[in-house]
């Protein structure tokens, strides 16, 4: 949003607030003259003076360059601010409710502004819709200035106002997703007049009135309900009987429509000065005098342009499949994955401070959202033999209910997953159209304006984007460049995860809280989605671990973040969300399972976090050390979020550049790919190293020498060497091996260690934990010796440590 500091609007200040931190400032914004307090606007203007003002003001409609919300005045002291938070939470929109400064002082009635965020940026264009969708859910009360591009408001309290409040309504939708207020909308009460004609166009003929006409409903109201909305607009426009004439043309008595008087009063208003006509009256007259006029979205359709699909008796399946055709013509926004209906809507998730966040997720379409789909798709009727005639009906359950298990016959597009930036595909091309990309099966939501990128960058022009990102992490303490290089990566990675299978995750670490751990992750996430980074809490179990992450899996999240790791970063099912990329995943317990593509970057960060086993391949990691007791007290010069936030496009171009570049170049010293990871090994870590920054690859060398496990089996294979010495003819069963153990304090100690019973405190060996641990360290090779297994007796097979120097190629 902007800031003015004041009425002349010289200067401004663009954040990024939620609303709950948006609220706090209001509330304690005070000054003794309302002329001395700040203004806001949801909204980014550009650095442009008005050149018809002498003031230089920043704040004019012009000047607009992206909407991010609007915000709307109610002057008319009748409904509260908690009246409005109500009808607000009602109908799910997401919105802050703030009182004016003169709400309640001086005689005055309930004076409040109602500011409403939107998911995505808009264009200025849209500003005029979106208000009219506000205006309609308070029955066209708003203040008519509200409608005007530009105007931004007074925020804060006159002196000490003790009713002065801001209410923050946590909806379900943003307002520019809430198509179905569109059926209310209205416009600006007085027309055009006094403010921004109602297309957007100042220079637009007096006639066209097409924007007020796609705000008007196309119900069949009667004369009456249209005179309820010319004299709601009449009050609003201050009363003026003339401005009210055009309902001369219908006759009083009878009701009914006078066309001679009607169209003589029609033309009379289309050639006379502006005036406070009502939008409800000149819709009612459009319709009779000149219906070209309707726009197409609002004419009223014949039957044969309608989809009409008839239920009949013994023929449901037919009636599913018009329902499923009804459903593509319409461009219904389903999709399929794995083995059901998906689309795309705005899930909760948590920051890394525990604050709520609404993202972009992945939902499967359950039979209620399919019978709504289907009634809006096409009109349902079946055939009244009483009363010969068809009647209109819902879509009937058992034909929902057969729609929503073909599995298999549906025609919806397959869904690999989301992005909200531009990304690469595998060809190298670039994916920077928002929809459903059908060579990716992505979906791309929320775009950013971005600078131009050329076809085929030079090494400079890459340089210069990677200085571009190196700047936002100048004042992270990292322990050397191959760490530096990990951040880079988490940067360029989801941007260009598009063009990938799999990518390895990306850990940060340090040894204490507060070195900038979750910031760096959110610096990541602001590039590629927008916001700062959703994440899931580590749990003290790895199986409840492992169903969070099931979670983001299903929705679809294109960044998972897994945030303080406290235990060993391992396990089967991290592993799988790494590497594979189709992964079989089980939502609850025994639920069937899910086949979902993966589309993920993994982030993970904790204190001291140790990788284990088959982890450490499919890792790389970031370590920072600040050196100080208490890392959260120093004081950051920047603020790298806020710089993205404020032109996100430029980092998104700059995070594309580098591997587009390096392209261009012919993909020069290759280095070995990292195994499973090849996509990404040619497009962020090759790149990096191109031009210059440290081998994100070479910090696996750290975590495999950290790595405890490692420990654990080199020394017991050291010591069972040792003790027991090296051979086929040295074998022993499970049973023999703790036998042995027992009898030798060093080996007991090592086997211990790696198979004692669950919660024992005493040194055993549990046959069954043991016999697994053997199982898993089948053929691994530690301390110069090989563990090998002699199966001859399925059931009991021998085990022992041979040197590497004895076993063939083939052993």
């Amino acid at each position: 949003m902007t800031f003015f500091p004041d009425y002349t609007a010289k200067t401004k200040a663009e954040e990024s607030l939620d609303l709950e931190t948006l609220a706090e400032r209001i509330q304690r914004t005070t000054a003794p003259s309302k002329d001395a307090l700040p203004w806001l606007k949801f909204a980014r203007f550009g650095r442009l003076p008005n050149p018809n003002g002498k003031s230089g003001s920043l704040r004019w409609s012009g000047n607009v360059a992206r909407l991010s919300g609007v915000v709307a005045d109610y002057d008319g002291e009748v409904i509260t601010p908690e009246d409005a938070g109500e009808r607000l939470d009602k109908a799910g929109i997401i919105a802050i409710v703030y009182t004016s400064p003169s709400h309640l002082l001086d005689g005055h009635g309930p004076r409040w502004r109602v500011g409403c965020p939107f998911m995505h940026e808009m264009t200025p264009d849209h500003h005029y819709r979106m208000v009219s969708r506000l205006n309609g859910l308070f029955d066209g009360k708003l203040a008519p200035e509200s409608f005007v591009l530009a105007q931004s408001y007074y925020f804060g309290a006159v002196g000490d106002n003790p009713e002065h409040r801001a209410i923050v309504v946590d909806g379900t939708q943003y307002l520019d997703q809430a198509d179905g207020l569109d059926e209310i909308a209205l416009g600006k009460p007085n027309g055009h007049s006094g403010g921004a004609h109602p297309s957007g166009n100042p220079e637009a003929p007096l006639g066209d009135i097409s924007a007020a006409l796609d705000l008007i409903p196309n119900d069949d109201l009667d004369w009456n309900e249209w005179n309820n909305i010319g004299m709601a607009t009449w009050r609003a426009s201050g009363g003026s009987q003339e401005g009210f004439a055009p309902f001369d043309g219908f006759s009083q008595k009878s009701k009914k429509y006078d066309p001679d008087e009607t169209e003589f009063r029609w033309h009379h208003y289309f050639t006379s000065p502006p005036n406070s006509i009502g939008f409800g009256s000149l819709v009612y007259l459009a319709r009779q005098v000149k219906p070209e006029w309707i726009p197409p979205s609002k004419r009223r359709r014949e039957n044969t342009d309608e989809r009409v699909i008839t239920v009949e008796s013994g023929k449901r399946h037919i009636a599913a499949n018009q329902g499923i055709d009804a459903l593509v013509a319409a461009e219904v926004p389903f999709y399929q994955r794995d083995n059901k209906i998906q689309r795309i809507a705005l899930v909760k998730a948590k920051t890394a401070s525990g604050e709520d966040m609404m993202v972009p997720g992945i939902v499967s379409v359950d039979t209620a959202i399919l019978g709504r789909s289907l009634g809006g798709a096409a009109r349902w009727q079946r055939f009244d033999a009483r009363m010969k005639r068809y009647n209109r009906i819902d879509p009937p359950e058992l034909v929902v209910r057969q729609i929503h298990s073909m599995v298999g016959e549906w025609p919806f597009p397959p869904l690999r997953g989301i992005i909200q930036c531009p990304t690469l595909r595998r060809d190298g091309s670039l994916l920077d159209a928002e929809g459903y990309d059908e060579a990716t099966g992505l979906i791309f939501t929320g775009n950013a304006p971005m600078p131009p990128i050329p076809a085929n960058p030079t090494r400079q022009e890459a340089l210069q984007a990677l200085t571009l990102l190196h700047n936002l992490l100048a004042e992270f303490p990292f322990i050397d460049r191959e760490s530096k290089a990990v951040a880079l990566s988490m940067i360029i990675t989801p941007v260009v995860r598009g063009a990938m299978t799999v990518a390895p995750m990306h850990l940060v670490t340090a040894p204490v809280a507060g070195s900038g751990k979750s910031y760096l992750q959110d610096i990541a996430a602001m590039i590629a989605t927008g916001e700062i980074c959703p994440v899931k809490a580590a749990a003290p179990n790895y199986e409840e671990t492992e169903k969070r992450l099931v979670g983001s899996a299903l929705t679809g999240s294109p960044i998972i973040a897994l945030d303080n790791v406290t235990n060993l970063l391992a396990g089967d099912f991290l592993c799988q969300i790494v590497e594979r990329p189709l992964l079989e995943v089980r939502a609850l317990g025994k639920s069937p399972p899910h086949r979902i593509p993966n589309a993920f970057t993994i982030f993970g960060n904790g204190n001291n976090v140790q990788v284990a086993e088959d982890m450490v391949r499919r890792t790389i990691r970031s370590s920072l050390d600040a050196n100080m007791e208490f890392p959260e007290d120093r004081t950051f010069r920047g603020n790298p979020v806020a710089t993205i936030r404020h032109d996100r496009g430029r980092y998104i171009a700059a995070a594309l550049t580098i591997p587009l570049a390096y392209i261009a170049a012919r993909c020069p010293n290759r280095r070995p790919s990292l195994p499973s990871f090849e996509d990404w090994s040619g497009l962020v870590r090759d790149p990096l190293i191109w031009l210059g920054s440290g081998d994100p690859v070479d910090t696996q060398k750290q975590l495999r020498a950290a790595d405890p496990q490692k420990a654990d089996l080199a020394a017991v294979f050291q010591v069972w060497k040792t003790e027991l010495g090296v051979g086929s003819e040295r074998s022993v069963r499970t049973d023999e091996l703790i036998d042995a153990a027992n009898h030798r304090p060093i080996l007991l100690a090592a086997l211990t260690k790696v198979a004692s019973p669950r919660f024992s405190r005493d040194q055993q060996i549990d046959p069954t934990v043991l016999g697994k641990w053997l199982s898993k360290h089948e053929g691994n090779i530690a301390a110069d010796v090989k563990l090998i297994a002699d199966r001859s007796n399925k059931a009991r097979p021998r085990w022992y440590l041979d040197y590497l120097a004895n076993r063939g190629p083939m052993g």
